[in-house]
């Protein structure tokens, strides 16, 4: 077998084509606007951002493209698309739990809040592990419903019709229902559970 000395041409090569599939890695990572309307009108790119500057202060290095799911749809019923990553916190020594980011636009402004739920904490929003396999990351989907059924669970703020629904196939699902307007705490998110 035979060594070749590496050069500082050959290496430069290496870093160059590494770079480029890093770029274009990072470029597939980026939302794609919808036909017919410019990112920039949609604000698609400062509510992407937002997510992400959430995630870094909530969870540190550890939260990324390669391990958040991500939704984006319209959760705050406004008829534009917000931005949810869902990410399995297993690294943190006090407890496991599973982090819900949300980036939306309201007007002019941005939107962001976070929910942390906790696996197997016995508390009402807990979700469950499989004892056999450990933490699967929960699933995150968008569940519209009537407002007449939303209004039957009695929320003391009025919130949008449109829910996240968080399933972690063990347990009754959690549905979180964006509050359009919020009371003196600022809460954003209101919780059920099937």
């Amino acid at each position: 077998m035979r060594i070749l000395p590496l050069t500082f041409m050959s290496l430069s090569v290496f870093c160059f084509m590494s770079l480029a599939g890093f770029s274009a890695a990072k470029a597939e990572d980026q939302p794609v606007a919808q036909p017919g309307v410019s990112a920039a009108a949609e604000g698609f790119e400062d509510i992407w951002g937002a997510m992400w500057e959430k995630f870094r202060y909530e969870a540190g290095q550890f939260a990324g493209p390669a391990n958040v799911s991500v939704l984006h749809e319209d959760i705050t019923c406004d008829g534009v698309k917000d931005y949810v990553g869902g990410y399995v916190n297993d690294i943190n020594p006090d407890m496991d739990s599973f982090l819900i980011v949300i980036a939306a636009r309201e007007g002019e402004e941005i939107v962001q809040t976070s929910l942390t739920l906790p696996f197997d904490d016995g508390t009402e929003y807990a979700l469950t592990a499989n004892e056999e396999y450990g933490i699967f990351p929960p699933q995150i989907t968008l569940h519209a419903m009537d407002e007449e059924h939303v209004a039957e669970f009695g929320f003391p703020v009025p919130v949008c019709n449109l829910s996240l629904r968080i399933d972690d196939g063990m347990t009754g699902s959690i549905y979180a229902f964006w509050v359009t307007e919020p009371d003196a705490d600022g809460a954003r998110l209101a919780l059920f559970r099937n």
